[in-house]
């Protein structure tokens, strides 16, 4: 939503959404009115929740393991470190003023 704010515009960013979730529930309604849950394949039906092992963590952990997966490029400040694969232009360009 935000990209289409920034790109398009509020307005037509709200116009966009609101078209969207009414051919959704159209489109879901007319489905249900048609009675074509015979021709749902199975798996749909029977799909249920996917059971990945995941271990548990307590907040702080969770906090390490996001703050080591993501990365920082600026300092506090908000001044660019000195990072090689943005200042080779590996990254579309590198940095404006290189």
């Amino acid at each position: 939503m935000i990209l289409l704010m920034s790109i398009f515009g509020t307005r037509v960013a709200i116009i966009y959404v609101v078209v969207g979730l009414v051919i959704a529930v159209v489109g879901g309604s007319l489905i249900e009115k048609m009675h074509m849950e015979p021709y749902v394949e199975e798996f749909i039906k029977t799909a249920g929740s996917v059971d990945i092992e995941s271990p548990s963590l307590t907040k702080k952990e969770r906090l390490t393991f996001a703050k080591e997966q993501v990365p920082v490029y600026s300092d506090r400040r908000g001044h660019w470190r000195n990072d090689p694969q943005l200042d080779s232009g590996e990254l579309g360009g590198g940095c404006p003023g290189k």
